[in-house]
């Protein structure tokens, strides 16, 4: 609009530049923050995303946590070759990001594990969410879609705004909870 009335000075050149480093940035903060492979948050993305839902919990605000483990991923590398391995995480975070709101996280945690930190405040909200990515995982194998079965041993908890855990105790209590999952499985197929 300047341009049109002040005849001589070049007001495009002088926006474009604040308007390049904008998207420089913006594009350097998504590089950041992404997992290269399956283009989900990654673990810098994930401890970031982890500080702020701590610092803004409140009791009648919090928030879950649920982390999985992608079952039996290095004999899936080791039998079908490492390009099968990252179709499957590929697969796996596609599935991940297609089970949860706009306004949750999916993040890659490293190798085969991923971590969803969703806006859900009661175990039964937790519960529904974990019951989608296991239709999830049903629809995927009916389509075929996969050359091997997907499978997630999945630890998750509402975090605890009361007692107040740090991040790090927190990771580790879902941690052992989804090995705990993982130990439950094989004695089950044993």
């Amino acid at each position: 609009i300047l341009q049109a009335f002040v005849y001589g000075y070049a007001f495009a050149l002088v926006a474009a530049v604040p308007a390049l480093l904008i998207v420089l940035l913006y594009a350097q903060d998504d590089t950041i923050f992404s997992d290269y492979l399956t283009g989900v948050g990654n673990r810098k993305k994930l401890e970031a995303v982890l500080r702020e839902k701590i610092a803004r919990c409140s009791p009648r605000r919090t928030f879950s946590f649920v982390l999985l483990d992608v079952d039996h991923f290095k004999k899936i590398n080791d039998a079908l070759g490492h390009e099968t391995g990252d179709q499957v995480l590929k697969a796996a975070a596609n599935l991940l990001k297609s089970s949860v709101r706009a306004g949750d996280y999916v993040t890659r945690y490293g190798g085969d594990e991923f971590c969803l930190i969703l806006d859900v405040s009661t175990r039964a909200g937790l519960d529904r969410v974990v019951e989608r990515v296991e239709n999830a995982l049903e629809a995927l194998h009916r389509s075929g879609a996969l050359p091997c079965r997907l499978s997630f041993s999945m630890g998750c908890a509402v975090y605890d705004c009361e007692r107040r855990p740090g991040a790090e105790e927190f990771l580790k209590r879902v941690d052992a909870l989804m090995y705990e999952n993982k130990r439950r499985k094989s004695a089950q197929h044993a």
